[in-house]
Order: C-alpha cells, then sequence, then structure tokens
C-alpha cells in the first residue's frame, strides 16, 4: 500500500534535496523537514488507546501509544531519520540493519543484524532511498520473522520497481515516501532522484 505525501513545505524541501549544487549543511537540514513529515504519516497508523485527561478548565479526550514501537533505521542512510525518531517518538526502541549494495549486481548484502525480537511490535523501517526493494524487502522479511505485528516502511525518495518489489512480497505493509520517481536506470539509480543520498548526507 503505497501513500505519497502531497505537501508543499515537503515538495520545497525535495527541491534543494534534489539540486546538486546543494551542500552539505542545506542538505542536511532540508532532509530534516522532510524525515519529520515522513515519519509522522508513518505513525498514524500506530496503535493507540483512547484517555481522558484533566485539563487546568475541564477534561478532554485524548489517546496515548499503546504497545511496543520499533524503529529500524537502514545504515548509513537510515541515520538521516533519527533525529525525527527523538523528536516525534523519544521512547521507541531503535534497532539497526546494515546493508551495502554490490555495485555490480546491485544486490544488497547484510553486514551488520541489530533487529532483535520484535515480538507484537509496530515496527518502522527507514531508508531514504527505495530504489530496487532489495535491501528494504530484506529488513521487512526479518523483520516479520522476528515477530512484528505490523511494519511500515518510509523514505524520502521511492522508485516504482522498489514499490513494486515490496508490495509484491509484503501486500499488507504500507510504503510512505516523500516522492514517486520516475525509474531506475541501468545502474539501479532513481531518476531524477538526488543521487546518492548517503554520500550527500555524510558528506562524503
Amino acid at each position: 500500500m503505497l501513500h505519497e505525501m502531497k505537501h508543499p513545505v515537503s515538495d520545497v524541501a525535495l527541491t534543494i534535496l534534489r539540486a546538486q549544487d546543494t551542500c552539505t549543511t542545506a542538505f542536511r537540514q532540508q532532509t530534516q523537514r522532510v524525515a519529520l513529515m515522513v515519519l509522522a504519516e508513518c505513525l498514524r497508523t500506530m496503535p493507540i488507546d483512547a484517555v481522558r485527561v484533566t485539563t487546568p478548565v475541564g477534561e478532554a479526550d485524548g489517546c496515548r501509544p499503546v504497545g511496543r514501537l520499533v524503529v529500524v533505521p537502514v545504515l548509513r542512510a537510515g541515520l538521516a531519520f533519527t533525529s525525527a525518531v527523538e523528536q516525534l517518538c523519544p521512547d521507541a526502541e531503535l534497532m539497526f540493519a546494515g546493508l551495502a549494495r554490490d555495485e555490480t549486481t546491485a544486490e544488497a548484502h547484510w553486514y551488520m543484524d541489530r533487529i532483535g525480537d520484535v515480538s507484537g511490535a509496530f515496527v518502522v523501517v527507514l531508508d531514504p532511498m527505495l530504489a530496487t526493494g532489495g535491501s528494504v524487502g530484506q529488513v521487512v522479511a526479518r523483520c516479520m520473522e522476528r515477530g512484528a505485528a505490523a511494519v511500515v516502511v518510509g523514505c524520502i525518495v521511492a522508485a516504482p520497481e522498489g514499490v513494486a518489489e515490496v508490495e509484491g512480497r509484503f501486500p499488507d505493509v504500507r510504503i510512505v515516501t516523500a516522492a514517486l520517481d520516475s525509474h531506475l536506470n541501468d545502474v539501479k539509480y532513481i531518476i531524477p532522484g538526488l543521487g546518492d543520498f548517503g554520500d550527500r548526507w555524510c558528506g562524503t
């Protein structure tokens, strides 16, 4: 299930992120704006309970999170979401998945697995670029194998091929993206995309 955000704030930020002459400082700043919005949308379907609170002048209906919330950034680019996690869900359990893409085959291979038992948890998998869907698909599969009750994927830019890969394997997984781009090129980069997100965010 794909949800493409449409909002002037994220659209302006994405325009700056896409520009090849955007410096590292500005890239990080605009990433933070989009990451907050993407994560907020990912959390829209998290489990909540109704509560009633006393205000200074009366009673009000409200809600609170219920159950486990686990956030899994996909290294290294997924680290760009950690500040948004601190702001929006500071009590979330933070786990990490490390996968590296073979530039010859475009296949992703694990180099670190810090996903523990996520039994019954609402899990948010975060990777700024959903290209082929290979790495995200592997992370989603591992979360489900380890007991996740529900998984949502959050990204900043997605390619149709990556969306189709994840949806084909996991039809119940919700995908949130700030932009659905045109296609992948012959070396599996998103077009028009924004280049290598990890390199640009890390300044390398």
